[in-house]
Protein backbone atom coordinates (compact mmCIF):
# COMPACT_ATOMS: atom_id res chain seq x y z
CA UNK A 1 0.00 0.00 0.00
CA UNK A 2 3.77 0.92 -1.35
CA UNK A 3 2.16 1.84 -1.84
CA UNK A 4 3.43 4.35 -4.29
CA UNK A 5 3.64 6.84 -1.42
CA UNK A 6 4.30 4.58 -2.00
CA UNK A 7 2.72 2.33 -2.52
CA UNK A 8 2.87 1.20 -2.92
CA UNK A 9 6.12 1.05 -0.07
CA UNK A 10 8.67 -0.32 -0.05
CA UNK A 11 10.04 1.58 -2.78
CA UNK A 12 12.84 1.45 -5.31
CA UNK A 13 13.48 3.97 -8.07
CA UNK A 14 13.80 3.42 -11.78
CA UNK A 15 16.90 2.97 -13.85
CA UNK A 16 20.14 4.97 -13.55
CA UNK A 17 20.10 8.06 -15.70
CA UNK A 18 22.79 8.88 -18.21
CA UNK A 19 25.65 11.13 -17.14
CA UNK A 20 25.44 12.89 -20.47
CA UNK A 21 21.90 14.15 -19.97
CA UNK A 22 20.00 15.20 -23.09
CA UNK A 23 18.44 18.58 -23.68
CA UNK A 24 14.76 18.74 -22.80
CA UNK A 25 12.05 21.06 -24.03
CA UNK A 26 10.69 22.35 -20.72
CA UNK A 27 7.90 24.44 -22.24
CA UNK A 28 4.73 23.51 -20.42
CA UNK A 29 6.45 21.64 -17.58
CA UNK A 30 5.34 22.85 -14.13
CA UNK A 31 7.98 24.37 -11.90
CA UNK A 32 8.84 22.24 -8.88
CA UNK A 33 7.12 23.44 -5.69
CA UNK A 34 8.33 22.27 -2.27
CA UNK A 35 4.79 22.18 -0.89
CA UNK A 36 3.33 20.10 -3.73
CA UNK A 37 3.17 16.31 -3.74
CA UNK A 38 4.32 14.43 -6.83
CA UNK A 39 3.70 10.83 -7.84
CA UNK A 40 6.00 8.54 -9.81
CA UNK A 41 6.28 9.58 -13.46
CA UNK A 42 5.35 13.23 -12.98
CA UNK A 43 7.77 15.65 -14.63
CA UNK A 44 8.86 19.10 -13.42
CA UNK A 45 11.45 21.75 -14.20
CA UNK A 46 13.76 23.16 -11.57
CA UNK A 47 16.97 25.22 -11.61
CA UNK A 48 17.32 24.90 -15.37
CA UNK A 49 16.81 21.12 -15.51
CA UNK A 50 13.93 18.72 -16.09
CA UNK A 51 13.26 15.92 -13.60
CA UNK A 52 10.88 12.96 -13.32
CA UNK A 53 9.63 11.77 -9.92
CA UNK A 54 10.73 8.21 -9.13
CA UNK A 55 7.86 7.70 -6.67
CA UNK A 56 5.60 9.77 -4.41
CA UNK A 57 7.56 12.66 -2.92
CA UNK A 58 7.04 16.03 -1.33
CA UNK A 59 9.62 18.62 -0.27
CA UNK A 60 12.64 16.78 -1.72
CA UNK A 61 14.59 19.29 -3.86
CA UNK A 62 15.27 17.64 -7.25
CA UNK A 63 18.63 19.39 -7.54
CA UNK A 64 19.94 17.60 -4.46
CA UNK A 65 17.78 14.46 -4.51
CA UNK A 66 18.23 13.01 -7.99
CA UNK A 67 20.05 9.76 -8.58
CA UNK A 68 19.61 6.03 -8.99
CA UNK A 69 18.02 5.48 -5.58
CA UNK A 70 16.59 8.93 -4.92
CA UNK A 71 13.28 10.70 -5.27
CA UNK A 72 14.01 12.26 -8.67
CA UNK A 73 15.60 11.26 -11.97
CA UNK A 74 17.39 13.94 -13.98
CA UNK A 75 15.99 14.00 -17.52
CA UNK A 76 18.33 16.69 -18.82
CA UNK A 77 18.94 20.40 -19.04
CA UNK A 78 16.11 22.60 -20.23
CA UNK A 79 16.71 23.60 -23.85
CA UNK A 80 20.28 22.41 -23.79
CA UNK A 81 21.48 24.11 -20.61
CA UNK A 82 24.33 22.60 -18.63
CA UNK A 83 23.62 19.77 -16.22
CA UNK A 84 27.18 18.83 -15.38
CA UNK A 85 26.78 19.63 -11.71
CA UNK A 86 23.93 17.17 -11.23
CA UNK A 87 25.59 14.58 -13.42
CA UNK A 88 28.74 14.86 -11.38
CA UNK A 89 26.75 14.37 -8.22
CA UNK A 90 25.11 11.27 -9.69
CA UNK A 91 28.43 9.89 -10.78
CA UNK A 92 29.79 10.39 -7.29
CA UNK A 93 26.78 8.68 -5.78
CA UNK A 94 27.11 5.76 -8.18
CA UNK A 95 30.80 5.50 -7.40
CA UNK A 96 30.04 5.44 -3.69
CA UNK A 97 27.51 2.65 -4.21
CA UNK A 98 30.04 0.72 -6.28
CA UNK A 99 32.61 1.13 -3.56
CA UNK A 100 30.14 -0.18 -1.00
CA UNK A 101 29.39 -3.22 -3.17
CA UNK A 102 33.09 -3.90 -3.53
CA UNK A 103 33.46 -3.71 0.23
CA UNK A 104 30.55 -6.11 0.58
CA UNK A 105 32.19 -8.65 -1.70
CA UNK A 106 35.40 -8.48 0.27
CA UNK A 107 33.54 -8.85 3.53
CA UNK A 108 31.65 -11.85 2.22
CA UNK A 109 34.70 -13.79 1.17
CA UNK A 110 36.38 -13.35 4.51
CA UNK A 111 33.40 -14.07 6.75
CA UNK A 112 31.30 -16.53 4.73
CA UNK A 113 30.71 -20.08 5.82
CA UNK A 114 28.20 -22.88 6.02
CA UNK A 115 26.34 -23.78 2.83
CA UNK A 116 25.06 -20.26 2.12
CA UNK A 117 26.61 -18.73 -1.02
CA UNK A 118 28.24 -15.33 -0.71
CA UNK A 119 25.96 -12.35 -1.28
CA UNK A 120 26.67 -10.66 -4.63
CA UNK A 121 25.21 -7.18 -5.01
CA UNK A 122 22.91 -6.89 -8.01
CA UNK A 123 22.30 -10.63 -8.38
CA UNK A 124 18.75 -11.87 -8.80
CA UNK A 125 17.38 -13.33 -5.56
CA UNK A 126 14.02 -15.03 -5.00
CA UNK A 127 11.96 -15.15 -1.84
CA UNK A 128 13.56 -17.68 0.51
CA UNK A 129 17.05 -17.62 -1.03
CA UNK A 130 19.86 -17.67 1.55
CA UNK A 131 23.22 -15.91 1.51
CA UNK A 132 26.20 -15.22 3.73
CA UNK A 133 27.55 -11.69 4.17
CA UNK A 134 29.65 -9.82 6.72
CA UNK A 135 30.16 -13.01 8.71
CA UNK A 136 26.45 -13.78 9.12
CA UNK A 137 23.66 -15.58 7.27
CA UNK A 138 20.43 -14.20 5.81
CA UNK A 139 17.22 -15.25 4.03
CA UNK A 140 15.58 -13.09 1.35
CA UNK A 141 12.10 -11.88 2.32
CA UNK A 142 11.37 -9.37 -0.47
CA UNK A 143 12.87 -10.42 -3.80
CA UNK A 144 12.86 -6.98 -5.40
CA UNK A 145 14.73 -5.34 -2.54
CA UNK A 146 17.18 -8.26 -2.20
CA UNK A 147 18.07 -7.97 -5.89
CA UNK A 148 18.54 -4.20 -6.24
CA UNK A 149 22.28 -4.09 -5.57
CA UNK A 150 21.76 -0.86 -3.62
CA UNK A 151 24.08 -0.49 -0.64
CA UNK A 152 21.09 0.30 1.60
CA UNK A 153 19.82 -3.28 1.19
CA UNK A 154 23.13 -5.10 1.65
CA UNK A 155 22.34 -7.92 4.13
CA UNK A 156 23.50 -7.14 7.64
CA UNK A 157 25.21 -3.92 6.56
CA UNK A 158 22.80 -1.51 4.82
CA UNK A 159 20.44 0.66 6.84
CA UNK A 160 17.42 -0.92 5.09
CA UNK A 161 18.76 -4.49 5.23
CA UNK A 162 16.10 -5.62 7.69
CA UNK A 163 13.31 -4.78 5.24
CA UNK A 164 14.72 -7.19 2.64
CA UNK A 165 16.56 -9.88 4.63
CA UNK A 166 16.02 -11.90 7.81
CA UNK A 167 18.99 -13.15 9.84
CA UNK A 168 19.21 -16.95 10.07
CA UNK A 169 21.53 -19.54 11.59
CA UNK A 170 24.16 -21.45 9.61
CA UNK A 171 22.05 -24.59 9.90
CA UNK A 172 19.25 -22.90 7.92
CA UNK A 173 21.45 -22.29 4.88
CA UNK A 174 19.88 -23.80 1.80
CA UNK A 175 23.08 -24.25 -0.17
CA UNK A 176 22.31 -21.84 -3.00
CA UNK A 177 19.90 -19.40 -4.61
CA UNK A 178 16.72 -20.75 -6.07
CA UNK A 179 16.38 -23.40 -3.40
CA UNK A 180 13.16 -21.89 -2.18
CA UNK A 181 11.31 -22.67 -5.38
CA UNK A 182 10.20 -26.15 -4.39
CA UNK A 183 9.34 -24.96 -0.92
CA UNK A 184 7.34 -22.05 -2.30
CA UNK A 185 5.63 -24.33 -4.78
CA UNK A 186 4.79 -26.73 -1.99
CA UNK A 187 3.39 -23.88 0.05
CA UNK A 188 1.27 -22.71 -2.88
CA UNK A 189 0.03 -26.23 -3.51
CA UNK A 190 -0.84 -26.65 0.15
CA UNK A 191 -2.64 -23.33 0.13
CA UNK A 192 -4.55 -24.27 -3.03
CA UNK A 193 -5.61 -27.54 -1.40
CA UNK A 194 -6.75 -25.63 1.65
CA UNK A 195 -8.64 -23.25 -0.60
CA UNK A 196 -10.56 -25.99 -2.36
CA UNK A 197 -11.49 -27.68 0.91
CA UNK A 198 -12.80 -24.51 2.51
CA UNK A 199 -14.42 -22.78 -0.44
CA UNK A 200 -17.61 -24.77 -0.15
CA UNK A 201 -18.20 -23.40 3.34
CA UNK A 202 -17.33 -19.80 2.43
CA UNK A 203 -19.93 -17.30 1.32
CA UNK A 204 -19.60 -14.08 -0.65
CA UNK A 205 -21.49 -12.10 1.98
CA UNK A 206 -19.59 -9.68 4.20
CA UNK A 207 -16.61 -9.32 1.89
CA UNK A 208 -14.73 -6.07 2.36
CA UNK A 209 -13.72 -4.10 -0.73
CA UNK A 210 -11.30 -1.37 0.32
CA UNK A 211 -9.81 1.41 -1.78
CA UNK A 212 -7.24 4.06 -0.92
CA UNK A 213 -7.96 7.55 -2.24
CA UNK A 214 -4.92 9.87 -2.28
CA UNK A 215 -5.31 13.52 -1.40
CA UNK A 216 -3.12 14.53 -4.36
CA UNK A 217 -4.78 12.60 -7.18
CA UNK A 218 -8.20 11.69 -8.51
CA UNK A 219 -11.69 13.16 -8.37
CA UNK A 220 -14.06 11.94 -5.66
CA UNK A 221 -16.95 12.28 -8.12
CA UNK A 222 -15.44 9.54 -10.30
CA UNK A 223 -15.31 6.86 -7.61
CA UNK A 224 -17.49 3.76 -8.11
CA UNK A 225 -18.91 3.88 -4.58
CA UNK A 226 -21.36 1.06 -5.16
CA UNK A 227 -18.47 -1.40 -5.50
CA UNK A 228 -16.68 -0.42 -2.28
CA UNK A 229 -17.26 -0.99 1.42
CA UNK A 230 -14.40 1.19 2.76
CA UNK A 231 -12.34 4.12 1.47
CA UNK A 232 -9.13 5.29 3.17
CA UNK A 233 -8.22 8.93 2.55
CA UNK A 234 -4.44 9.25 2.31
CA UNK A 235 -2.57 10.62 4.22
CA UNK A 236 -2.33 12.69 7.38
CA UNK A 237 1.15 12.71 8.95
CA UNK A 238 2.05 12.71 12.66
CA UNK A 239 4.65 14.74 14.52
CA UNK A 240 6.93 13.31 17.17
CA UNK A 241 4.98 14.91 20.01
CA UNK A 242 1.73 13.23 18.96
CA UNK A 243 0.28 16.24 17.16
CA UNK A 244 -0.90 15.94 13.56
CA UNK A 245 0.09 17.84 10.48
CA UNK A 246 -2.72 19.47 8.56
CA UNK A 247 -5.17 17.37 6.58
CA UNK A 248 -4.24 17.76 2.90
CA UNK A 249 -7.06 19.04 0.68
CA UNK A 250 -9.65 19.11 3.49
CA UNK A 251 -12.49 20.05 1.13
CA UNK A 252 -11.78 16.90 -0.87
CA UNK A 253 -12.04 14.82 2.29
CA UNK A 254 -15.33 16.48 3.19
CA UNK A 255 -16.77 15.69 -0.24
CA UNK A 256 -15.49 12.12 -0.02
CA UNK A 257 -17.17 11.58 3.35
CA UNK A 258 -20.44 13.06 2.10
CA UNK A 259 -20.53 10.97 -1.09
CA UNK A 260 -19.29 7.86 0.64
CA UNK A 261 -21.92 7.99 3.34
CA UNK A 262 -24.63 8.61 0.75
CA UNK A 263 -23.68 5.23 -0.75
CA UNK A 264 -23.24 3.42 2.56
CA UNK A 265 -19.42 3.36 2.32
CA UNK A 266 -17.26 3.82 5.41
CA UNK A 267 -14.57 6.50 5.08
CA UNK A 268 -11.43 6.43 7.23
CA UNK A 269 -8.35 8.60 7.55
CA UNK A 270 -5.09 6.84 6.66
CA UNK A 271 -2.20 7.93 8.86
CA UNK A 272 1.40 7.79 7.70
CA UNK A 273 2.25 6.15 4.39
CA UNK A 274 5.69 5.54 2.95
CA UNK A 275 6.75 9.17 3.52
CA UNK A 276 10.05 8.56 1.70
CA UNK A 277 10.92 5.88 4.26
CA UNK A 278 10.92 8.29 7.21
CA UNK A 279 8.98 6.85 10.14
CA UNK A 280 10.89 8.80 12.82
CA UNK A 281 7.79 10.66 14.01
CA UNK A 282 6.00 7.35 14.67
CA UNK A 283 9.04 5.94 16.46
CA UNK A 284 9.28 9.00 18.70
CA UNK A 285 5.61 9.42 19.59
CA UNK A 286 5.01 5.70 20.21
CA UNK A 287 7.93 5.47 22.64
CA UNK A 288 6.36 7.87 25.14
CA UNK A 289 3.08 7.41 27.03
CA UNK A 290 2.31 11.13 26.95
CA UNK A 291 2.79 11.55 23.23
CA UNK A 292 0.84 8.33 22.56
CA UNK A 293 -2.10 9.78 24.44
CA UNK A 294 -1.74 13.08 22.61
CA UNK A 295 -1.69 11.27 19.26
CA UNK A 296 -4.77 9.20 20.09
CA UNK A 297 -6.69 12.26 21.31
CA UNK A 298 -5.79 14.22 18.19
CA UNK A 299 -6.97 11.39 15.96
CA UNK A 300 -10.26 11.12 17.84
CA UNK A 301 -10.77 14.87 17.37
CA UNK A 302 -9.99 14.52 13.65
CA UNK A 303 -12.43 11.64 13.26
CA UNK A 304 -15.15 13.66 14.97
CA UNK A 305 -14.38 16.84 13.02
CA UNK A 306 -14.77 15.17 9.62
CA UNK A 307 -17.44 12.63 10.62
CA UNK A 308 -15.11 9.77 9.74
CA UNK A 309 -15.79 6.11 10.42
CA UNK A 310 -12.36 5.28 11.77
CA UNK A 311 -8.59 5.25 11.34
CA UNK A 312 -6.28 3.22 9.12
CA UNK A 313 -2.79 3.12 10.67
CA UNK A 314 -0.11 3.08 8.00
CA UNK A 315 3.15 3.15 9.96
CA UNK A 316 5.78 1.85 7.52
CA UNK A 317 7.20 0.05 9.44
CA UNK A 318 7.57 -0.66 13.17
CA UNK A 319 10.66 -2.84 13.66
CA UNK A 320 10.69 -6.03 15.75
CA UNK A 321 11.71 -5.37 19.34
CA UNK A 322 11.08 -2.12 21.23
CA UNK A 323 9.39 -0.51 18.24
CA UNK A 324 6.95 -3.43 17.97
CA UNK A 325 6.19 -3.19 21.70
CA UNK A 326 5.43 0.52 21.36
CA UNK A 327 3.30 -0.06 18.29
CA UNK A 328 1.25 -2.63 20.23
CA UNK A 329 0.72 -0.18 23.10
CA UNK A 330 -0.32 2.54 20.66
CA UNK A 331 -2.75 0.32 18.77
CA UNK A 332 -4.32 -0.98 21.98
CA UNK A 333 -4.95 2.54 23.25
CA UNK A 334 -6.25 3.78 19.90
CA UNK A 335 -8.51 0.74 19.50
CA UNK A 336 -10.12 1.25 22.91
CA UNK A 337 -10.86 4.90 22.20
CA UNK A 338 -12.23 4.27 18.70
CA UNK A 339 -14.25 1.17 19.50
CA UNK A 340 -15.86 2.81 22.52
CA UNK A 341 -17.21 5.43 20.09
CA UNK A 342 -18.43 2.91 17.53
CA UNK A 343 -15.52 3.63 15.18
CA UNK A 344 -13.18 1.14 13.49
CA UNK A 345 -9.42 0.64 13.47
CA UNK A 346 -7.55 -0.98 10.60
CA UNK A 347 -3.89 -1.01 9.59
CA UNK A 348 -1.82 -1.43 6.45
CA UNK A 349 1.02 -3.93 6.86
CA UNK A 350 3.93 -5.27 4.82
CA UNK A 351 3.19 -8.36 2.72
CA UNK A 352 5.47 -10.71 4.68
CA UNK A 353 8.96 -11.14 6.07
CA UNK A 354 11.05 -9.79 8.90
CA UNK A 355 9.41 -6.35 8.92
CA UNK A 356 6.07 -8.04 9.51
CA UNK A 357 7.31 -9.11 12.94
CA UNK A 358 7.01 -5.46 13.94
CA UNK A 359 3.26 -6.12 14.21
CA UNK A 360 2.88 -8.45 17.19
CA UNK A 361 0.11 -11.04 17.25
CA UNK A 362 -1.55 -9.27 20.18
CA UNK A 363 -2.44 -6.43 17.78
CA UNK A 364 -4.77 -8.80 15.92
CA UNK A 365 -7.28 -8.43 18.77
CA UNK A 366 -7.20 -4.63 18.51
CA UNK A 367 -7.86 -4.18 14.80
CA UNK A 368 -11.02 -4.73 12.79
CA UNK A 369 -8.86 -5.96 9.90
CA UNK A 370 -5.42 -5.66 8.33
CA UNK A 371 -4.75 -4.47 4.78
CA UNK A 372 -1.97 -6.71 3.43
CA UNK A 373 0.21 -4.75 0.99
CA UNK A 374 0.96 -7.71 -1.28
CA UNK A 375 2.73 -5.63 -3.91
CA UNK A 376 6.14 -3.99 -4.44
CA UNK A 377 7.72 -7.42 -4.12
CA UNK A 378 10.17 -6.36 -6.83
CA UNK A 379 10.75 -4.06 -9.75
CA UNK A 380 9.56 -6.44 -12.46
CA UNK A 381 7.76 -9.78 -12.60
CA UNK A 382 8.05 -10.12 -8.80
CA UNK A 383 6.10 -6.87 -8.24
CA UNK A 384 2.79 -8.56 -7.43
CA UNK A 385 2.26 -12.00 -8.97
CA UNK A 386 -0.50 -14.34 -7.76
CA UNK A 387 2.08 -16.39 -5.84
CA UNK A 388 3.00 -13.33 -3.80
CA UNK A 389 -0.64 -12.91 -2.77
CA UNK A 390 -0.76 -16.56 -1.68
CA UNK A 391 2.47 -16.19 0.30
CA UNK A 392 1.30 -12.98 1.96
CA UNK A 393 -1.97 -14.50 3.11
CA UNK A 394 -0.19 -17.61 4.33
CA UNK A 395 2.32 -15.54 6.30
CA UNK A 396 -0.29 -13.57 8.27
CA UNK A 397 -2.77 -16.39 8.78
CA UNK A 398 -0.01 -18.70 9.99
CA UNK A 399 0.90 -16.04 12.55
CA UNK A 400 -2.61 -16.19 13.95
CA UNK A 401 -4.50 -13.49 12.06
CA UNK A 402 -8.10 -14.66 11.57
CA UNK A 403 -8.88 -15.01 7.87
CA UNK A 404 -11.88 -12.73 8.36
CA UNK A 405 -9.46 -9.96 9.33
CA UNK A 406 -7.07 -10.49 6.40
CA UNK A 407 -7.78 -8.12 3.51
CA UNK A 408 -5.60 -8.88 0.48
CA UNK A 409 -4.06 -5.87 -1.26
CA UNK A 410 -3.58 -5.53 -5.02
CA UNK A 411 -1.88 -2.77 -7.05
CA UNK A 412 -3.41 -0.56 -9.72
CA UNK A 413 0.03 0.43 -11.05
CA UNK A 414 2.99 -1.09 -12.86
CA UNK A 415 6.65 -1.51 -12.02
CA UNK A 416 9.31 -0.47 -12.73
CA UNK A 417 7.61 2.47 -14.49
CA UNK A 418 5.11 3.23 -11.66
CA UNK A 419 2.61 3.94 -14.46
CA UNK A 420 -1.05 3.77 -13.44
CA UNK A 421 -3.20 0.97 -14.84
CA UNK A 422 -5.37 3.50 -16.67
CA UNK A 423 -2.23 4.86 -18.31
CA UNK A 424 -1.13 1.39 -19.44
CA UNK A 425 -4.58 0.72 -20.91
CA UNK A 426 -4.51 4.12 -22.58
CA UNK A 427 -1.27 3.14 -24.30
CA UNK A 428 -2.67 -0.20 -25.46
CA UNK A 429 -6.13 -1.55 -24.74
CA UNK A 430 -4.71 -5.10 -24.75
CA UNK A 431 -2.91 -4.28 -21.50
CA UNK A 432 -6.21 -4.67 -19.63
CA UNK A 433 -6.00 -8.43 -20.14
CA UNK A 434 -2.31 -9.08 -19.46
CA UNK A 435 0.27 -8.46 -16.75
CA UNK A 436 3.26 -7.33 -18.79
CA UNK A 437 4.41 -5.79 -22.05
CA UNK A 438 7.91 -7.16 -21.65
CA UNK A 439 9.36 -4.16 -19.84
CA UNK A 440 6.66 -3.33 -17.30
CA UNK A 441 4.61 -5.50 -14.93
CA UNK A 442 1.18 -4.91 -13.41
CA UNK A 443 -2.04 -6.82 -12.62
CA UNK A 444 -4.50 -7.09 -15.48
CA UNK A 445 -8.13 -8.16 -15.17
CA UNK A 446 -7.49 -11.96 -15.14
CA UNK A 447 -4.96 -11.69 -12.30
CA UNK A 448 -7.14 -9.28 -10.34
CA UNK A 449 -10.04 -11.72 -10.64
CA UNK A 450 -7.82 -14.62 -9.58
CA UNK A 451 -6.65 -12.74 -6.49
CA UNK A 452 -10.19 -11.62 -5.65
CA UNK A 453 -11.37 -15.23 -5.85
CA UNK A 454 -8.51 -16.19 -3.52
CA UNK A 455 -9.64 -13.48 -1.12
CA UNK A 456 -13.24 -14.70 -1.31
CA UNK A 457 -12.30 -18.20 -0.15
CA UNK A 458 -9.24 -17.51 1.99
CA UNK A 459 -9.60 -13.99 3.39
CA UNK A 460 -12.01 -11.34 4.56
CA UNK A 461 -11.83 -9.07 1.55
CA UNK A 462 -9.66 -7.27 -0.97
CA UNK A 463 -7.99 -3.85 -1.06
CA UNK A 464 -6.30 -1.68 -3.67
CA UNK A 465 -3.74 1.04 -3.90
CA UNK A 466 -5.17 3.19 -5.41
CA UNK A 467 -8.52 4.25 -6.85
CA UNK A 468 -7.46 7.15 -9.07
CA UNK A 469 -5.29 4.76 -11.12
CA UNK A 470 -8.26 2.74 -12.37
CA UNK A 471 -10.24 3.24 -15.56
CA UNK A 472 -13.86 4.27 -15.43
CA UNK A 473 -15.00 2.01 -18.25
CA UNK A 474 -15.84 -1.63 -18.78
CA UNK A 475 -12.20 -2.65 -18.24
CA UNK A 476 -12.17 -1.26 -14.69
CA UNK A 477 -10.09 -3.29 -12.23
CA UNK A 478 -12.42 -2.32 -9.39
CA UNK A 479 -15.32 -3.80 -11.32
CA UNK A 480 -13.40 -7.04 -11.88
CA UNK A 481 -12.35 -7.10 -8.23
CA UNK A 482 -15.87 -6.48 -6.94
CA UNK A 483 -17.44 -9.09 -9.20
CA UNK A 484 -14.97 -11.84 -8.34
CA UNK A 485 -14.85 -11.26 -4.59
CA UNK A 486 -18.62 -11.53 -4.55
CA UNK A 487 -18.71 -14.69 -6.68
CA UNK A 488 -20.15 -12.96 -9.74
CA UNK A 489 -19.23 -13.80 -13.36
CA UNK A 490 -16.89 -11.36 -15.06
CA UNK A 491 -18.51 -8.67 -17.19
CA UNK A 492 -15.38 -8.00 -19.27
CA UNK A 493 -14.29 -10.71 -21.66
CA UNK A 494 -10.52 -11.15 -21.95
CA UNK A 495 -10.74 -14.22 -24.23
Amino acid sequence: MLKQTMTAATVIAGSLFSVNALAVNCAGLPTWNSSSAYTGGQQVQHAGNAYTASWWTQGADPATNSGQWQEWKLDGACDGGSSSSSSSSSSSSSSSSSSSSSSSSSSSSSGAGGNCPNYVAGSSYAYGDTVSNAGSYFRCDVAGWCSTGAAAYEPGVGWASSYAWSPISASECSGGTGSSSSSSSSSSSSSSSSSSSSSSSSSSGGMKVVGYMPSWSGNVNNIQYGKLTHINYSFVLPNGDGSLQGVPSPSKLQSLVSLGHQHGVKVQIAVGGWNDGNDSAFETLAANAGSRTNFVNNLINLVNQYNLDGVDMDWEYPDPGASADNYALLMDQLARELHSRGKILTAAVVALGWAGEGVKAEVFDDIDFLNLMAYDGGNGSTHSPYSYAVDSLSYWVNRGLPRSKAVLGVPYYARPSWAAYNSKVGQNSANACRDSDGSDWWNGIPTIRQKAELARTQAGGIMTWELSQDTGGSNSLLTAMYEAVNGMPGSFNCN
